[in-house]
């Protein structure tokens, strides 16, 4: 069964308690808590794509625009596994305008996830995936980046295989 994230109105004290004290949550330099912004409009995207998180931090997702909501890759919950074997899958309740969700992934590994809702077309189609790289994982042996991003729909290809680049080069 997939876990459901809980959502919660935006507080001025939400982003302050998750924001990291420790490192930036750039690749390579890893936080205990990052936000991740999910854009609606005037494209969908998602900022920062990736972050890096120490073992056990938690990731925000908040909602900006119209509406948003992310799902964990993986069979049970949105399209091929790109997820560790160990971890739940997860998806998030719909995310209207500064709403939040947070999660906090125990497992060590790398996990892909995508904004699922659909609007004119798809946000993951236009490439509004993200990734979330927890702890120092070996990539030889992630899912994320074992799995062909030639599975994922439109522009969502382009950019999984452009974060299989980026986190490569740096860890």
């Amino acid at each position: 069964m997939p876990a459901v994230l809980a959502t919660s109105p935006r507080g001025g004290e939400s982003r302050d308690a998750l924001e990291s004290t420790d490192g930036t949550g750039e690749i390579g330099d890893p936080a205990s808590a990052v936000t991740v912004e999910l854009i609606s409009r005037p494209v969908p995207t998602i900022e920062p794509a990736i972050v890096h998180i120490v073992p056990g931090g938690t990731v925000e997702w908040f909602g900006t625009g119209i509406r948003n909501a992310v799902a964990a890759y993986h069979p049970e919950t949105h399209g091929p596994r790109r997820i560790p074997d160990a971890a739940e899958p997860w998806v998030s309740e719909m995310l209207y305008e500064e709403q939040t969700d947070a999660m906090t992934l125990e497992t060590e590994g790398v996990y892909d996830y995508a904004d699922t809702v659909v609007l004119c077309g798809t946000h993951e189609s236009f490439g509004a995936i993200g990734r979330v790289v927890g702890g120092d994982p070996d990539l030889d042996a992630e899912p994320a980046l074992q799995a062909d991003p030639a599975a994922l729909p439109g522009r969502a290809e382009a950019v999984a295989r452009d974060f299989n680049d980026r986190c490569r080069a740096v860890l």
